[in-house]
C-alpha cells in the first residue's frame, strides 16, 4: 500500500498567527521554515496504517509523509530536525521492531529536503510484528528547528502514525469510499479484499468508472456469498449484526 500525504505547497509566504495570513513571496525574509501538511481530503494531522488490508502477507507498509516549506529553495541539500516525542512511553513503536529507525543508513538520506526543492516526502515503513495482530502502536513526530528551518505553523509541525494488524477505519472512507461501498464494518472491509480483490483505500480515486466497476463487483460478489449454502455465516453481517450491504 502506499500512503502519499501531500503537502501545502510551493514557495509561500510567512503565515500569521490568528490571521493566518500569506505575505507575496517577495516580501519573504524570514529564515526557511518547515511543517507537515493538513488537508481534510488528504491528510489532517495522522496516519492510521493497518497490515489487515494489505493483501499477500506483506511484512512491511511503506507511508509517506510530505514536508514543504516556508521560503525560497537552496542550491544544497537541507537536512531536517526530526524527533520522536513519545520514545519509550507505553504504547510507543519501537524502531527496529515496528518500524524502520530513522537512523538507519538507508533512512538518513531521506530525512531532508534536496537542493532545489521546497518540499521532500518522508517515508516512514513499518514492520509487520506479531505484538500488531493484537495491539496498535503510536509514533509521535515533531518538526524542529536547526541551522537549516524554524518550525512552521506551529498546530502542523507535529504529526502522529498509528500501525495495527487489526482492522482499521481508512481515513479516506467517509470522504471518498463510502460513496461506492457504504457504511464502513471490519467484515465488509475484509470481503472487498478478499473477493473484490482491492485494498488501496488509503488512495484517492481518479478512475470513477473502476470505482463503479469495483461496486458493481462488490455487489455481485456478495449476493453470491450469501445465496451459498456453504457459508454458514450468510447472510454476511458485522460483529454487532448489522448486515454488509453494498
Amino acid at each position: 500500500m502506499k500512503h502519499i500525504v501531500s503537502i501545502l505547497g510551493g514557495i509561500v509566504g510567512l503565515l500569521v498567527v490568528g490571521g493566518c495570513e500569506k505575505q507575496h513571496p517577495g516580501d519573504y525574509s524570514d529564515r526557511s521554515r518547515v511543517y507537515f501538511y493538513n488537508e481534510p481530503k488528504v491528510q489532517q494531522d495522522s496516519i492510521n496504517v493497518s497490515f489487515f488490508a494489505a493483501m499477500g502477507g506483506s511484512k512491511y507498509d511503506k507511508v509517506w509523509i510530505d514536508v514543504r516549506t516556508m521560503g525560497y529553495p537552496a542550491d544544497y541539500d537541507r537536512p531536517l530536525n526530526l524527533q520522536i516525542l513519545n520514545e519509550g512511553e507505553e504504547g510507543a513503536a519501537v524502531a527496529g521492531k515496528h518500524y524502520v529507525g530513522f537512523d538507519n543508513p538507508g533512512m538518513k538520506p531521506r530525512i531532508c529536503v534536496p537542493a532545489g526543492e521546497v518540499k521532500t516526502n518522508i517515508p516512514v515503513v513499518w514492520i509487520k510484528d506479531p505484538s500488531l495482530n493484537t495491539s496498535e502502536v503510536r509514533l509521535e513526530l515533531s518538526l524542529e528547528a536547526n541551522e537549516y528551518f524554524q518550525r512552521g505553523y506551529e498546530p502542523w509541525c507535529q504529526f502522529v502514525l498509528t500501525a495495527t494488524a487489526k482492522a482499521v477505519k481508512p481515513f479516506l472512507w467517509d470522504t471518498w469510499w463510502k460513496t461506492y461501498f457504504g457504511d464502513w464494518g471490519p467484515k465488509k472491509m475484509e470481503f472487498i479484499i478478499l473477493y473484490v480483490g482491492f485494498n488501496e483505500f488509503d488512495e484517492i480515486p481518479s478512475d470513477y468508472a473502476l470505482c463503479s466497476y469495483l461496486q458493481g463487483k462488490a455487489k455481485q460478489k456478495l449476493k453470491e456469498y450469501n445465496e451459498n449454502p456453504e457459508n454458514e455465516d450468510a447472510p454476511l453481517t458485522e460483529e454487532d449484526g448489522t448486515r454488509v450491504e453494498f
